[in-house]
């Protein structure tokens, strides 16, 4: 675990070493090979799970578990069975891509329900001092908070994911990695992802004032304060990918705000590599003839571009591990094997369901991410470093290539 040096705020980041197209929702948080690896890293903590459960971290005395996977073995093969109620296939691609097919539907369904809710501010400033104007988080609320406001665990959402697309790691019972039984799961859709405030709701760039990770914190913070009237510390915040460069930007903001932080294949500054993986995906993109460069806009659908960037997600979005284990070949829905061609397709039809304008608004995100780049921190990525007490560092495996 990491620590902030003041005030005592747990931190538990964990690289992803290889992620199966199936593993990461069957799996809960990761996959098998993170939750092993933290098991030995966190050895030290509460101990297993019981049951089907593998112990996957003890940040700050909050326990987070990932079902235990079984892999059989054919051959080299390595098989592994769907979780129940999550079909990956239609709703997720590789690294939590999500469909938005039926999103709409499913807004409105939640919205009724009143799990659903919208926090609206007429005007909000950005770290670059640009305002955007009749700004809107949607977020959803699972569990109860309580009448002290302690029990709250934030979620921001990742690349290319909406609130829809966290539900399988959230519930009651400690089969999910985010209990409710106790606490409060609040998932809030960032900036940019096609449910809260983004290009697509204009279907133009040429407005959009390209807000930051940084920018999605503050948010976070008032939302929690104005919106829910959580004065206190969270009890966690809890991230994956973009979600989890997202909350080491709210714990350095507001140390004070926050007991926990769980960062999931998250950096605290995005790397180089990552940054032309990035780049290429954007170049992909606006490739496209739809492209309008002279009005930063795509004039229809860009398939092509869409096609294009959803490959070289593919290729470059796990670890050489996974394909060199051939980890995507695994059970689909109807009990058959899947070939490499059909996880680089099922990756690029992800791609094909979502909008161009978002992904790259969600690309300047990720991109520009860094926790030091602020009023508070004008300092440097090593010397920031100094702020955290390395001796209770927990890492897991080491491997992806955008970490």
């Amino acid at each position: 675990r990491l620590r902030f040096a003041a005030p005592d705020v747990a931190l538990c980041m964990i690289r992803v070493c290889s992620m199966g197209r199936r593993g990461m929702v069957q799996g809960r948080i990761t996959i098998h090979t993170v939750a092993a690896a933290c098991m030995a890293a966190a050895a030290a903590g509460a101990g297993g799970g019981s049951g089907g459960l593998g112990f996957v971290g003890n940040v700050g005395g909050l326990l987070l578990h990932a079902p235990r996977v079984a892999l059989r073995r054919h051959g080299g093969l390595c098989r592994r069975p769907l979780a129940a109620g999550c079909r990956l296939g239609a709703k997720l691609g590789a690294l939590g891509l999500a469909a938005s097919d039926d999103l709409d539907e499913d807004i409105a369904e939640a919205r009724e329900a009143g799990k659903l809710k919208v926090f609206e501010l007429d005007s909000f400033t950005l770290l670059s001092g640009e305002k955007m104007k009749n700004v809107s988080v949607v977020y959803e609320v699972h569990g109860t908070i309580n009448k002290e406001g302690t029990n709250v665990i934030l979620q921001p959402t990742s690349f290319g994911a909406s609130h829809k697309d966290q539900r399988y790691r959230i519930g009651r019972g400690p089969e999910y990695t985010l209990d409710t039984t106790d606490n409060a799961v609040v998932v809030m859709n960032l900036l940019g992802n096609g449910v809260s405030t983004s290009p697509s709701m204009v279907g133009s760039l040429s407005k959009w004032k390209y807000p930051t990770l940084h920018d999605n914190a503050v948010l976070m913070k008032r939302l929690i304060e104005e919106d829910l009237n959580v004065k206190g510390a969270l009890r966690m915040v809890f991230g994956y990918s973009t979600g989890a460069m997202a909350a080491l930007q709210f714990g350095c903001l507001y140390p004070k705000r926050v007991e926990r932080i769980a960062a999931i294949c998250g950096t605290a500054k995005t790397t180089p590599h990552s940054r032309v993986f990035l780049k290429s995906i954007r170049l992909s993109l606006c490739a496209d003839p739809a492209w309008d460069a002279a009005n930063e806009t795509f004039t229809e659908r860009p398939g092509a571009g869409l096609r294009a960037a959803g490959a070289i997600w593919a290729g470059n979005g796990l670890s050489a591990d996974f394909f060199r284990q051939e980890e995507f070949l695994c059970e689909d829905e109807d009990g058959g094997v899947r070939s490499l061609d059909d996880f680089v397709e099922d990756t690029i039809e992800k791609f094909e369901t979502m909008d161009a304008h978002d992904i790259i608004a969600q690309l300047f995100q990720w991109d520009t991410a860094d926790i030091s780049n602020n009023d508070k921190y004008k300092v440097g990525p090593v010397p920031l470093l100094e702020y955290l007490n390395h001796d209770s560092y927990v890492k897991g495996s080491n491997g992806t290539l955008l970490t």
